[in-house]
């Protein structure tokens, strides 16, 4: 009998089972509830309205109610050396880079980087260290060493704040006069808009946006943030 695979939307692990049979009803590496695929026409106006997208998230720190408030990005390291440092920074059973949150499509996924003490999703506290891009749900507890930290997806309309780049925060430039532009329409187009911004503003930091480097990997002084 062949093997057809069913890709789990939380963590995007790719599940085996037998052709001609349902795929199995939870996830063996996030343990989430596996749905039957949908009929895409069919939900395809409902989908249209009701359409979210990720906007960041909120870690409340259980311990004493501190808020580690963190704008969408793909990527974002956590950590007494990272992301959440003002609150983090005095808790030693957290490690300087201890995880990262990811976006993947309408949810975020959480992975232990190496950390000490580990990285520990919802009650069951699933190792995220042995299991990978675990998912991230609202509401959900999340433990950082034994630390515990509720929390808090944030979604916005898809149609807001369209002006914003995908990638980040957009650098208002400029563009110098002097700038050779002939030289990027031979080739050069990436070079020429990397010199563009630096000679207009510089490289802001995309967590804070509070301060400017004239360089374009570093990390911020004012959050902490590292920025490459």
């Amino acid at each position: 009998m062949g093997m057809k695979t069913h890709k789990c939307r939380y963590c995007g692990q790719d599940i085996p089972f037998p052709e001609g049979a349902a795929p199995p009803a939870q996830c063996p590496n996030c343990l989430s509830p596996i749905q039957a695929p949908r009929d895409a026409a069919a939900d395809a106006g409902t989908a249209k309205q009701e359409k979210k997208i990720l906007d960041g998230l909120a870690l409340t720190y259980q311990k004493n109610g501190a808020v580690i408030e963190l704008l969408h990005e793909e990527k974002i390291i956590i950590g007494r050396a990272h992301k959440g440092a003002d609150v983090l920074g005095g808790v030693p059973q957290i490690s300087g880079t201890h995880c990262c949150i990811e976006a993947s499509d309408d949810h975020y996924v959480v992975s232990d980087l190496g950390s000490t003490n580990g990285t520990f999703v919802g009650p069951s506290k699933i190792d995220c260290k042995k299991h990978l891009r675990q998912p991230l749900k609202d509401n959900e507890i999340l433990f950082l060493g034994k630390e515990a930290f509720l929390v808090t997806v944030k979604l916005k309309a898809a149609g807001e704040e369209a002006g914003k780049t995908a990638g980040g925060p957009r650098i208002e430039a400029s563009i110098d006069p002097g700038l050779n532009l002939a030289a990027i329409a031979a080739g050069d187009a990436a070079s020429g808009a990397e010199k563009a911004c630096k000679q207009a503003k510089g490289y802001e930091c995309r967590s804070c946006h509070g301060y400017v480097s004239e360089v374009k990997e570093f990390t911020c002084p004012r959050c902490n943030t590292y920025n490459g």
